[in-house]
């Protein structure tokens, strides 16, 4: 099976900011490698409904407000017990990276 998701994140709004994709990150084992990719393409984002619609009309684009991505890898250790129970023993961050986005000039960022 496939380790690749995809979702759409969009602001408090409801705004649409980016197609997210993350590669290797349901099960990470030490020494493993991630990646979280940004997509700013306004054609995934809008859909063509809204980009046909702002050339028939001469509408300008709703520009995307987008201005830093960042991500955190984070994890945790547990305790099992005998009696099936299971409690958090630590928390770890694990490696974090942010980048600058231009908006209406960047097209996509990844994170490694």
């Amino acid at each position: 099976s496939s380790d690749v998701r995809t979702l759409r994140a969009a602001d408090p709004t409801g705004t649409p900011c980016c197609v997210l994709t993350l590669v290797g990150t349901s099960a990470m084992r030490p020494g493993g490698r991630a990646t979280v990719h940004f997509d700013f393409n306004e054609e995934l984002l809008l859909g063509p409904e809204v980009l046909d619609a702002a050339v028939e009309f001469s509408d300008e684009l709703p520009l995307l407000r987008c201005r830093q991505v960042g991500a955190s890898l984070q994890g945790e250790e547990l305790a099992v017990y005998d009696d099936g129970r299971r409690r958090k023993t630590r928390t770890f961050v694990f490696d974090s990276a942010h980048g600058p986005v231009e908006p209406g000039y960047t097209d996509s960022m990844s994170l490694a």
